[in-house]
């Protein structure tokens, strides 16, 4: 894929190589700066993915949805986590 910004020269995008691991990231509860590191990206890059998809562009806007069920499952599992403590403290 292309991508070709105003005034910018036309490369190749990282996108499709580390859109997974990304999300996979995010699933284990890394910080957005943490996920955009193990992907070998500025966390600038992810944002700016994030932004498009959540304007509606493909292929960006599946990523974002699956982004946000992935910070949803992992903010879950911490939250039970949690719980668990407070109950075993208890």
């Amino acid at each position: 894929m292309l991508v070709c910004f105003p005034g910018a020269s036309v490369r190749p995008s990282k996108f499709a190589g580390v859109r997974d691991g990304v999300i996979r990231a995010k699933a284990r509860g890394l910080s957005d700066a943490q996920c955009a590191a193990e992907a070998g990206i500025d966390p600038t890059t992810l944002y700016r993915w994030l932004l498009r998809g959540e304007n509606g562009e493909d292929p960006f806007a599946s990523f974002w949805r699956e982004f946000g069920v992935a910070e949803d499952a992992a903010r879950r599992v911490r939250c039970a986590a949690h719980i668990e403590a407070i109950k075993a403290a208890a």
